[in-house]
């Protein structure tokens, strides 16, 4: 019988693998060829198939994504007119009229809570989040100088009722909370109206 002596180190790791694959080890083994033949087992036992152990250790992404909170229609649409938006002018005054010739702009709003934007709500649901009108001409609008006022725009809005929930992939996640509120989505409709104090 011959006796076969392996060195530590990479030559006798390879040559502990070879004898691996013909069988057993030559008896004249000593505990350091049995011991490197053991850290070579430990490495290399899954069954032939190498993707098991990345499978166990490495995540699987079943849905890429992070979960966004996304609003569904309820109910609605109810016309509201001529909501207060703004002021357009700062400070309260006496005055005999107001001009008016910038564009004026009118977004969308939601329900305090709902974890959305007013035009991000209108988005998800299919109907327009802003509106922009453009005067062409100046516009002159009277007031009573014996009144504090301020120029101020007003619109007309849809009122759709809508609940919000995390959504992943188009769907809800499941077991989400939803929360319900109110989306106005403007129209067409803008006003320059003066507000009293």
């Amino acid at each position: 019988m011959k006796t076969i002596s392996i060195r530590d180190g990479l030559l006798g790791a390879l040559l502990v693998a070879a004898l691996m694959g013909a069988g057993t080890l030559p008896a004249s083994a000593d505990a350091a060829t049995v011991s490197t033949r053991t850290v070579a087992t430990a490495a290399t036992s899954n069954d032939g198939d190498e993707t098991d152990v990345a499978d166990d250790s490495t995540p699987r992404c079943v849905v890429c994504g992070a979960p966004v909170k996304r609003a569904v229609k309820v109910s609605g649409p109810v016309l509201v007119q001529k909501k207060f938006v703004k002021y357009l002018t700062e400070a309260w005054a006496k005055s005999t009229g107001y001009s008016w010739n910038s564009s004026t702009t009118v977004s969308a709003t939601v329900s305090a809570g709902l974890g959305v934007s007013g035009p991000t709500a209108s988005s998800n649901i299919g109907v327009s989040g802003t509106v922009t009108k453009s005067y062409s001409i100046t516009v002159n609008i009277a007031a009573s100088s014996t009144r504090y006022s301020k120029l101020g725009l007003a619109s007309n809005y849809n009122k759709y009722g809508i609940k919000t929930a995390y959504h992943q992939d188009g769907k809800p996640v499941p077991g989400a909370t939803w929360t319900f509120g109110d989306l106005y989505a403007p129209t067409k409709d803008q006003y320059l109206i003066v507000y009293y104090q």
